[in-house]
């Protein structure tokens, strides 16, 4: 197509209907994994992860080349399974939560979503 505006609003339009597709993908999968978050007490087991607290300089506390657990799990401190805390986590489940309730015209509180998804995106 020629390089003119209307060019480029055809390719913008394309572009947006990617976009809701995308949406539409992620509002499924959303509903999806909270349906089975729910269904299988997921935050209950979380919390109960061997967990660490990360020493002073960052690094992780080991011996002998095993990670030094807790004494018990702290839903604050990261998990051994996968450095993640509980409390992280289940944060990620209410940003799944918050969308689904955009998604269905529902009330949306106000949180910091946005460092949730990066915090749990790495």
């Amino acid at each position: 197509m020629a390089n003119t505006k209307q060019g480029s609003a055809l390719a913008a339009a394309t572009n947006l209907f990617t976009l809701m597709q995308t949406f539409q993908t992620m509002r499924r999968d959303a509903k999806a994994y909270v349906d089975s978050y729910n269904s299988e007490g997921f935050n209950l087991i979380w919390n109960q992860l061997p967990t660490y607290t990360i020493n002073a300089d960052g690094t992780v506390p080991t011996s002998s080349g095993v990670v030094v657990t807790d004494g018990s799990p702290n839903v604050a401190h990261p998990t051994v399974a996968n450095n993640k805390s509980a409390t992280q986590m289940i944060a990620g489940v209410t940003v799944l939560n918050q969308f689904i309730n955009f998604c269905q015209n529902g009330a949306v509180t106000t949180a910091q979503y946005s460092q949730t998804i990066d915090d749990l995106s790495v």
